[in-house]
């Protein structure tokens, strides 16, 4: 499944924004809520579930086995940033050295 948690693009402003700080937070909540309705529907065991992402979903596959181990057995992260105060402080200066075109509000 991939999800289209808060935060993520094409669904309107007020969706992306509603991501802004809530990586880790209300953004990994919209996980749990896709795993417990596919469990629930019987689409997959809750004992065999695995998390892979990239960027942000790289950064929640990280947050995934860190924080609730006991929900993801396995966690692939490609290119997902294991520290938000690194990411924040060399971003900018990666911006400004025109490697980035797109600023994120949250940043």
């Amino acid at each position: 499944m991939q999800v289209n948690f808060r935060g993520s693009s094409g669904y309107g402003k007020d969706f992306l924004n509603a991501g802004d700080r809530e990586w880790g937070a209300k953004m990994h909540d919209d996980l749990w809520d896709a795993i417990n309705h596919l469990v629930a529907q019987g689409i997959v065991d809750g004992e065999r579930v695995a998390i892979y992402g990239g960027s942000y979903g790289g950064y929640a596959a990280l947050i995934g086995a860190t924080f609730t181990p006991d929900v993801f057995m396995c966690a692939i992260s490609m290119v997902g940033p294991p520290n938000l105060t690194t990411l924040h402080r060399v971003v900018p200066r990666v911006r400004e050295a025109g490697h980035c075109d797109v600023a994120h509000p949250s940043w």
